[in-house]
């Protein structure tokens, strides 16, 4: 079904961080769509055009003009499909993402909030896929209120990714950050070290860890 594919867009940008990007938008039109064969041949060419763009951005790299109107297009794609099946939580989570990666936060966190509450209720043995997307959801739902200096709630929905997926230093550092800008020091420190005995290597990690003086 063609909203199943949305995890495989959850799959290729986790750990997204985005940045504000320029505004050398092309004219895009929310397309109507009005069959599964039609939202599922939008959401083909949605994730073509900007996988490389979302994974590119998920490195810390500077998005070029172009890869920047290919995530607008995808975006105009996913808000098309958000239209033609409302009910359904993927297309949200999606947007989210492309629009996290636009730089534009509170787009990203109101479709975030969308995915989360669309989502269905917890169950005893859920889909890896559905705990991941949920997780994911929290997670850019996190920076989206960091980079909106929404600390507290930024912290508290890190944490909420961090139940769901334990071993991710891309959910502790998020929450380490926003501890920070709370003053609170010695709890973003532990986290932090728990993040480098994930990934020794993980560049916001060892950023906090300079700053927190831990190396």
């Amino acid at each position: 079904m063609w909203w199943f594919r949305v995890f495989v867009l959850a799959a290729c940008v986790a750990g997204l961080v985005g940045c504000n990007r320029g505004d050398q938008a092309r004219a895009i039109e929310v397309p109507t769509i009005r069959t599964p064969a039609e939202a599922d041949n939008y959401l083909i060419h949605a994730e073509k055009i900007s996988k490389e763009a979302l994974e590119k951005s998920g490195r810390d790299e500077s998005l070029t003009s172009a890869e920047q109107d290919n995530v607008k297009e995808a975006l105009a794609y996913f808000e098309g499909l958000i239209a033609y099946d409302p009910a359904r939580y993927q297309p949200y989570f999606g947007a989210g993402k492309l629009a996290y990666a636009l730089g534009e936060w509170q787009k990203s966190l109101e479709y975030m909030q969308q995915a989360i509450r669309l989502a269905p209720p917890p169950s005893k043995t859920p889909p890896v896929e559905l705990v991941t997307m949920i997780a994911e959801a929290h997670y850019v739902s996190s920076r989206s209120l960091y980079f909106l200096q929404k600390f507290d709630e930024a912290a508290a929905a890190a944490g909420l990714a961090r139940t769901l997926v334990k071993a991710s230093p891309d959910y502790l550092i998020a929450e380490a950050s926003a501890l920070l800008e709370m003053k609170r020091e010695d709890d973003a420190r532990i986290l932090v070290l728990e993040a480098l005995s994930l990934d020794a290597e993980h560049p916001r990690a060892k950023q906090l860890a300079k700053l927190l003086k831990l190396r």
